[in-house]
């Protein structure tokens, strides 16, 4: 996936969200993955992993995507790519999120930092 295919698939998961299928989700990580894996430049890497950690975190914030299901991939995700402070600040919400979810003040925040 080129930067650019991956800014405007990004921007249309982005702004549809809520109709996004959880199995539309894991072709569109496996994707991801697999460009920053083919590409060795870690300045388009990281591009690629901040667009799909922002689309993760906001799914998860807004609950349009469950943590047990989608846990195990974006773990490994987040771990992979742990230079990038998005991908770290996706693990942490993973973890949070984990142990008993977000207040409503935790959720609040991690939508006025994401934007």
């Amino acid at each position: 996936m080129s930067t650019l295919h991956h800014g405007f698939v990004a921007s249309i998961l982005s702004a549809n969200l809520p109709l996004i299928p959880a199995s539309t989700l894991h072709i569109y990580l496996d994707a991801v993955e697999a460009t920053c894996r083919n590409n060795p430049n870690q300045m388009t890497q990281s591009y690629h992993v901040q667009l799909a950690a922002h689309i993760f975190t906001r799914a998860l914030i807004d609950g349009y995507i469950d943590n047990d299901e989608f846990n195990a991939s974006l773990t490994s995700f987040c771990l992979s790519y742990a230079r990038v402070k998005a991908a770290i600040d996706l693990y942490a919400l993973l973890i949070r999120t984990a142990h008993g979810g977000l207040s409503n003040s935790e959720q609040e925040s991690e939508v006025s930092e994401d934007r």
